[in-house]
């Protein structure tokens, strides 16, 4: 019983110093940094650790980070044209 009580406070403490850190940096950092921290533990596995990493696996994963940077630029192109059409001046009547 003790180790389970114990378990639960080992998973809050990251959760907690997430949250504290994730207050000190902008929403685009942390969104950045949750986009790459999966990316970086592959690359962890795969050189440190050498775990296996079959073509299906690789297939998956070039197709995750497609769909990401189609998500991303398509957000991006929507803000773009959101400035553009705020920032156009208004012409005054003579």
């Amino acid at each position: 019983m003790l180790l389970l009580m114990g378990a639960g406070v080992i998973t809050a403490i990251p959760l907690l110093l997430f949250a504290a850190g994730a207050k000190r940096i902008s929403f685009t950092l942390v969104g950045f940094l949750q986009y790459v921290a999966p990316t970086i533990m592959l690359i962890l596995g795969l050189f440190l650790f050498h775990e296996p990493f079959s073509l299906p696996q690789l297939l998956s994963f070039i197709l995750i980070w497609i769909a990401l940077i189609i998500f991303s630029l398509s957000r991006s192109w929507e803000l773009l044209r959101k400035r553009k059409l705020n920032s156009k001046p208004e012409f005054q009547k003579m």
